[in-house]
């Protein structure tokens, strides 16, 4: 691989999360918008950096990101919502347009915009980022709009320039309540310090960019190459420096730009392809992307670089992590969920289940307070709120092991399924009120001991 100006991102076999939707890669295993396992619930959050003076509301791009992952990942079916972050010195948040259509939805998949449009200008209120996430921490550990918490699923952040920090410090914060982060993509993570040429009196100062220890993975794409602003290296991510940046944006901050555009180039591989501010042709697919990051194929089975996965010894990963405080930590997580026969993992995709031969379902579990209980469970699509999951086909119960992955193992056999279409593995992890939800990156097939298939989803 050539990677150039950064550290060589290696696959990682098995070093795979949650197994939430991932997003047509352009950039093969370097660049996925997330795990395998297409259209998995899951919730992923985009935002944007700073808003220049004399601009209002959020910019178009972020909302064009998020129809291309409607369009090019869950078939269209859009599930969004809208945090909106206002007012200061003392930002709020409120959420608006919310999750219509959930409970009817295939994918579960919800798309969430994170907008502090109102206070991203800082040389007019002088917000820094943190204050941005701790006035947004709530609307995802709380149910909102009679829905229930973001929470509940994998997710999945995208933050541009500053949002790269605010969306850190709201994982960190999300840590200190004991909620996992599936991943995490930086895109010319560029928080404010006292070295940024345009600052008020006081400086407005934003918290460093840092992968805390409840990230399971993180990449981060930036360059250097725009007079101002510029990105930057964040240490335990996977780290892609860009060049020759040329085309797309123009403008002195047009590289710093182009690296939204050239995400939403891996996410919809049309040829132009447009973010309702930009384009992104064929000279500059050539110019920006080197061989490796073809379009088109996800290398390794959708497996991620080892370079900015977990490093703890159950994960596998190489990405060192910044310390979280656990002691309030009171979410249980599922953060692996596998199926394995005759000492190999089945998938991601499709895969043959028969039965009455025995299924090993491996998972890792994290939750630091107290004993958890889970309900393995098959599903005919992917979102746990729709009302049509199976009966249960196992149910575990853990006792707490501290701020730690844990993982464990049980067996599942399969017994006949009268259905006439695929179905999915998930389990759901519950503590007291709090659940979390988490689905295998496999599409069965069940097959009778005759070899006779019962049912097909293809």
């Amino acid at each position: 691989m050539n990677h150039t100006g950064s550290a060589k991102c290696a696959s990682a076999p098995g070093a795979r999360a949650s197994g939430r939707h991932c997003s047509a890669i352009a950039l093969a295993m370097l660049l996925s918008v997330c795990a395998s396992g297409a259209g998995a619930a899951g919730v992923t959050l985009f935002t944007h950096g700073s808003r220049p003076p004399g601009t209002e509301g959020r910019p178009v791009w972020l909302e064009a990101m998020r129809d291309a992952v409607a369009d090019a990942r869950l078939d269209g079916e859009r599930i969004y919502g809208e945090i909106i972050v206002s007012g200061f010195p003392d930002p709020t948040a409120r959420v608006e347009n919310w999750l219509g259509g959930l409970g009817d939805a295939v994918h579960g998949e919800a798309l969430v915009l994170l907008d502090w449009s109102d206070v991203a200008n800082h040389l007019d209120n002088g917000v820094a980022v943190d204050q941005v996430a701790a006035a947004a921490v709530d609307q995802l550990t709380e149910g909102q709009a009679s829905y229930p918490p973001l929470v509940e699923l994998p997710l999945h952040f995208i933050g541009h320039s500053r949002g790269t920090p605010l969306l850190t410090d709201l994982a960190r914060r999300l840590g200190e309540r004991g909620i996992i982060v599936d991943h995490l993509t930086s895109l010319d993570s560029h928080p404010l310090t006292t070295n940024d040429p345009f600052q008020p009196d006081p400086p407005v100062l934003d918290p460093p960019s840092q992968i805390f220890g409840n990230i399971l993975f993180a990449e981060n794409l930036y360059q250097q190459e725009a007079p101002y602003p510029q990105g930057e290296s964040v240490a335990g991510a996977c780290n892609r420096l860009f060049s020759n940046l040329t085309g797309g944006y123009s403008g002195f901050a047009g590289p710093h730009s182009n690296t939204h555009l050239l995400y939403h180039g891996t996410i919809d591989l049309a040829t132009p392809v447009g973010d309702g501010e930009a384009q992104l042709g064929a000279a500059e697919r050539m110019a920006w992307f080197n061989a490796y990051e073809s379009p088109g194929g996800i290398g390794g089975g959708g497996d991620r670089p080892i370079d900015g996965y977990h490093a703890d010894p159950v994960l596998g990963g190489a990405g060192g992590r910044v310390a979280v405080d656990w002691s309030q930590a009171v979410w249980p997580n599922l953060v692996r969920l596998e199926l394995w026969r005759d000492g190999q993992r089945l998938g991601p995709g499709p895969v043959e289940i028969i039965e009455g031969v025995p299924v090993e379902v491996r998972y890792v579990v994290f939750d630091a307070d107290s004993g958890v209980s889970i309900n393995f469970g098959l599903d005919i699509d992917r979102n746990p709120y729709n009302d049509n999951e199976l009966p249960p086909f196992d149910f575990v119960m853990h006792d707490a092991a501290g701020p730690q992955f844990v993982a464990h193992a049980t067996t599942w056999v399969p017994a006949p399924l009268p259905l006439d279409r695929a179905t999915y593995v998930f389990a759901r992890i519950s503590d007291g009120p709090r659940r979390r939800y988490l689905y295998a990156d496999v599409d069965i097939q069940f097959v009778s001991r005759t070899g006779v298939a019962q049912w097909r989803g293809y």
